[in-house]
């Protein structure tokens, strides 16, 4: 099932998570040996066939945008594993500052890096953010909305560490699970 996490993990933005849920809830698999696809753009669509050579490249393999009009290319996947754990608070009391988050307790040498949300739990917009540990840039840093949450990929170091952010003590930090 998709979830709003699991969308933005695939780049499905929050505000248009409804559409694609209803998008999606219309699909009924076609009998026979017909490969649909979705035709059109997100506002004028409907569902079409592609025949197997449309749809057909190699194992192991992604399919890159090469732009308007070219042809993409396919690219070697990454041998990636992305595991969830139970949620860690790992807010901070300091706000103003980048501190060190630190996970080596939940996550295990060697994950490239982690994931998780930030949750305001204030009437008020407050700013939060998270970057890999040492960076010197402001990272990845958003609005999280009065009571709202913002969602973070987060790169670690070889110790597991990454450092966050944020404007008021009423957004907490939590990771949910890495990637390795």
């Amino acid at each position: 099932m998709l979830d709003l996490f699991r969308a933005k993990l695939l780049g499905i933005e929050p505000e248009k998570f409804k559409e694609f849920q209803t998008l999606i809830r219309g699909y009924q698999l076609p009998k026979g040996g017909h490969h649909s696809t979705i035709v059109g753009s997100p506002t004028s669509w409907s569902w079409g066939r592609a025949g197997l050579s449309e749809l057909q490249f190699t194992a192991n393999k992604l399919l890159k945008g090469a732009g308007a009009g070219a042809d993409p290319t396919e690219i070697a996947v990454p041998a990636t594993v992305v595991t969830q754990i139970d949620r860690t608070d790992k807010s901070t009391a300091t706000g103003g500052s980048w501190v060190d988050t630190d996970c080596s307790a939940e996550i295990p040498a060697g994950a490239k890096a982690a994931y998780g949300y930030m949750k305001n739990t204030g009437a008020s917009n407050y700013t939060g953010g998270v970057r890999k540990n040492g960076a010197t840039d402001n990272g990845t840093y958003d609005v999280v909305l009065a009571y709202g949450t913002a969602f973070f990929i987060v790169e670690l170091d070889v110790n597991r560490i990454f450092e966050q952010m944020i404007e008021n003590v009423a957004v907490d930090c939590f990771i949910v699970g890495y990637i390795a």
